[in-house]
Formats: structure tokens, C-alpha cells, sequence
């Protein structure tokens, strides 16, 4: 329409410099952070530490190594995988599922609830999506008791929420008591099976 358009000589390489090589949602969103709290604590002047926060993306003085070039990723890249079993993937699939309902119910009544009930609610969120990365990327005896800790938080957040609306509890306990105990189960299940495929 405009003339302006361009056909792509040189094949692009989408992403950012440095792969994210985890899947929790939370390191993510804070990694640059942390990228550059160990670079400005490496900083040897103000000058430089207020250089390396506002200069361009991957400045760093001489004595650092100088400015970061992202490089073209080799022939042999591959992109950050975890081989993650089936049964696995269809219990945070149903988490992911329960969290799509309670995330948009949380925005609707949020406006209801004091400031300590929304950030326990808030949090109980952060708290599903790091088990889904938990899920992802290790196998530990940890992961159970964490599960249960979950799952308690869910019942006590269930009744809480109903309080604060002044609705009968004891059908919010219900359900997520209902959703705590097969999920358990389930895991419990889940942890069983692969440690005697392990075995075998």
C-alpha cells in the first residue's frame, strides 16, 4: 500500500540474548534483575554502576569483559526442553485449568476483600504457577509436601473468601476440600508410579 515493504534477505534469529533456561514463572520475570545486581556489584565506580543501568542493554566497562555482542546461535542450538511424563503434564494441565477460573474470579472480587486476604489470594496464584515449574523441571521428595501445603492453603483461602462475602462457607470448603483430596491422590499416585518405573 505505502511501497514500503521488504523482502527478508537474512533469515531472523527471534528471542532474547540470553535464553531463559528454566520454566518458573517468578525467575523469569526478576532474572535481568538479578543479572544486574551481579554486574553493578562487580562495578568499580558510581560512574560506571549508573552506566550499566542506563546504557544500553548489555553495557559493561572494559574490566568486565566490555559490551555483551549476542552472538548467532550455533548450528547445534537447542531450545530449553524438560522431558516431562504424561501424567505429569495432565495434573498441571488440570491445576492450569482450576487457575483459569480463579484468576478472573479474583478480579471481580478483589474490590470485596482486605488488602491481607487479596495478597493471600494473590499468592496462593504465584504459588500454583511455581508448582507447575516445580512439575517441569525436578522430581524431589519436597514436591509432595509442598502439594499439601497447597492444597490446605486452598481450603483455608475457600473459607476465608466466603467470609468475606458473607457466603455459607461450608459449600466453598467443600469444593475445594473435594478438589485438595483427589488432587492428592492423584499425585500421590503419580509420585508411586514413577518411583517403581524407576525401579524397574
Amino acid at each position: 500500500m505505502f511501497g514500503t515493504f521488504k523482502q527478508e534477505e537474512e533469515r531472523p534469529t527471534y528471542g532474547v540474548t540470553t535464553p531463559l533456561k528454566s520454566w518458573n514463572p517468578v525467575y523469569a520475570n526478576f532474572s535481568h534483575y538479578i543479572y544486574l545486581f551481579k554486574t553493578t556489584s562487580k562495578s568499580r565506580s558510581l560512574k560506571d554502576t549508573l552506566k550499566i543501568l542506563f546504557k544500553k542493554p548489555g553495557w559493561q566497562p572494559d574490566y568486565l569483559g566490555g559490551a555483551l555482542i549476542p552472538q548467532e546461535p550455533a548450528a547445534d542450538y537447542k531450545k530449553y526442553q524438560t522431558e516431562v511424563l504424561p501424567s505429569r503434564s495432565k495434573y498441571v494441565l488440570a491445576h492450569f485449568l482450576i487457575l483459569l477460573v480463579l484468576v478472573p474470579v479474583f478480579f471481580f472480587i478483589q474490590k470485596d476483600m482486605d488488602l491481607a486476604l487479596r495478597a493471600a489470594y494473590a499468592g496462593w496464584i504465584v504459588m500454583t504457577t511455581l508448582s507447575f515449574s516445580f512439575m517441569f523441571e525436578r522430581s524431589a521428595n519436597w514436591l509432595w509436601y509442598f502439594e499439601i501445603v497447597r492444597m490446605l492453603a486452598l481450603i483455608i483461602l475457600a473459607y476465608c473468601v466466603a467470609l468475606s462475602l458473607s457466603v455459607n462457607p461450608s459449600i466453598a470448603i467443600g469444593v475445594a476440600a473435594g478438589i485438595g483430596f483427589l488432587s492428592l491422590i492423584y499425585f500421590r499416585l503419580l509420585i508411586f508410579g514413577e518411583k517403581e518405573s524407576t525401579r524397574s
